[in-house]
């Protein structure tokens, strides 16, 4: 007998099958450029929805958004980066780990955007590029009602974005490592 692939009465510890979730969080970024032209800490904003499948295992898609203005190495001109990163994964909850508290682990592909507008003469005002990258993610989320919950999460970021055709005699643009570290909040409505 065939078995249902999203769980019919009994999710991921709580007894739902969906769930949304609004995340903030700090993301680290490893490339010295990046820090040096934007900022050593950006802001990542999320958006998560997911459902529970069978064994405490949850499928989710996320989106979020990072948005940063700085100044070019040299010349400083004016410079914003943004960054729409979309994530499709799995994670295992291990449930009850404390009364009212559960872990999670999680893995997804990611596909992102990035947009960089420079303000400069001698180079293409607007670069738009996309890629695929991965994610990692952990966690636990605290129960504060049967629906309501709260999280805290760390994640790493693995995506790069290649360049090589947008070079001029002026600028040489290099590939551009997003990869990083976010530490984040959340809170989140289970259905």
């Amino acid at each position: 007998m065939c078995q249902p692939i999203f769980s019919q009465t009994n999710g991921p510890c709580k007894g739902t099958r969906f769930f949304i979730e609004a995340r903030d969080s700090a993301f680290f970024p490893l490339s010295s450029k990046i820090r040096k032209i934007y900022a050593k800490v950006l802001n990542d904003v999320e958006l998560e929805l997911g459902a529970a499948l069978r064994n405490n295992w949850r499928l989710w898609f996320d989106a979020g958004y990072v948005f940063k203005s700085g100044h070019s190495l040299g010349l400083h001109h004016r410079t914003k980066m943004q960054m729409v990163p979309f994530a499709l994964g799995a994670s295992y909850i291990f449930c009850n780990v404390l009364p009212s508290f559960d872990v999670f682990l999680g893995l997804g592909a990611t596909y992102s955007f990035i947009k960089f507008h420079d303000h400069s003469e001698i180079t293409h005002p607007i670069i738009i590029k996309k890629d695929f990258g991965a994610i990692a993610k952990s966690g636990f989320y605290y129960h504060f009602t049967n629906h309501a919950y709260g999280t805290m999460f760390v994640e790493y970021l693995f995506q790069r974005f290649h360049f090589n055709q947008h070079n001029t005699n002026a600028v040489k643009w290099h590939d551009v490592h997003m990869d990083g570290l976010k530490l984040g909040l959340g809170i989140g409505w289970l259905f």
